[in-house]
């Protein structure tokens, strides 16, 4: 039987309530959590399970954590206390990641909902998967494929996905999303991006960051680059990550 938490979804207050508790009493949730597969979240108004009125994906089932999510960051009052619970969860997660169900991470849902409110939280989004198991994933392909679908090619959707080839690669790679052409400005970014992004990796194979920057089409010499790499570690720093006109 799942975790049900009951709140009126309309108001603020419960709102703000919900996710004081999640916080509060977040070691035991987790703790119950898989065994109770996961939450589950009613409208006191209606006495209903929270859902959406349509799945936003084909492959993601229309649950009622994601539901819950999706409605509160409409609400501008609430988006920092989510967001931090999704720090609460990278936190925790330093020590041992939480699965709510054997498909759904903590904080997934969560960080998710924000980066598709407001294109400034995927950092926040990646941040979090970061500190998953991803391994084993299951919604977080389509989440990515999502956001890119939603915010289009940009600053922070050129960061996304040079973390998916790095630090946050998991089962996927880019190879899987139909992406635009990119302009020679954000083969640059993408490629800052991505190299920086190695800093923050457990494990770089710069001959798969070739690959991921031959399908994007993007001109580098593979030897200029694999330089930057000695034993697969960056030989390079935060203040002086190398931009594409340096490898080509």
């Amino acid at each position: 039987m799942k975790h049900k938490i009951t709140l009126n979804i309309a108001s603020s207050q419960d709102i703000i309530k919900t996710l004081d508790y999640l916080m509060d009493n977040y070691d035991e949730i987790a703790k119950d959590s898989y065994e109770d597969s996961g939450l589950e979240f009613y409208d006191n108004s209606t006495n209903n399970v929270i859902e959406l009125d349509a799945s936003i994906h084909p492959e993601i089932p229309n649950y009622s954590e994601l539901a819950f999510y999706l409605n509160v960051v409409d609400n501008e009052e609430v988006l920092e206390k989510v967001e931090k619970f999704t720090q609460m969860v990278i936190e925790k997660n330093s020590s041992k990641s939480i699965w709510m169900n054997d498909e759904v991470q903590m904080g997934l849902s969560a960080t998710f909902a924000l980066a598709f409110k407001d294109k400034r939280y995927i950092s926040n989004f990646v941040d979090v998967l970061r500190t998953f198991n991803l391994n084993h994933e299951v919604y977080e392909p389509f989440f990515i494929e999502l956001l890119v679908e939603k915010w289009g090619i940009c600053d922070e959707t050129l960061f996304l996905l040079a973390t998916r080839s790095v630090s946050i690669e998991g089962q996927w790679g880019i190879d899987e999303y139909e992406l635009p052409e990119l302009n020679s400005e954000q083969k640059d970014k993408f490629v800052t991006y991505l190299l920086k992004d190695t800093l923050k990796a457990k494990v770089v194979f710069s001959d798969v960051l070739l690959d991921t920057i031959e399908i994007l089409e993007i001109p580098v010499d593979a030897n200029k680059f694999e330089s930057l790499f000695e034993y697969d570690k960056p030989q390079f720093n935060e203040d002086n990550i190398p931009d594409l006109s340096d490898l080509q």
